[in-house]
């Protein structure tokens, strides 16, 4: 298992979660961003706004290895 964490970035602003996550890969890491965004989008569609939003997902390290676009997971929203 490797250590990963989950940040929120609203356009320039980071919101870094302060926990670490183990997954098996950063691939893992992500698929569970895609789900949980696409949760979040499915459960308040009006509420959320898309635009300049991401998780962003770094490695032990602090290193971003990949992001997760909303606009990505909600491309019915654009």
């Amino acid at each position: 298992m490797a250590t990963f964490y989950l940040s929120v970035v609203i356009g320039e602003e980071r919101i870094r979660d302060p926990h670490a996550y183990d997954f098996p890969t950063a691939q893992a890491a992500r698929d569970i961003a895609v789900s949980v965004v696409h949760e979040l989008i499915v459960a308040t569609p009006d509420d959320i706004d898309i635009d300049r939003r991401e998780i962003e997902i770094a490695d032990a390290t602090g290193h971003a290895v990949t992001t997760v676009s909303l606009r990505e997971v909600a491309p019915w929203r654009a």
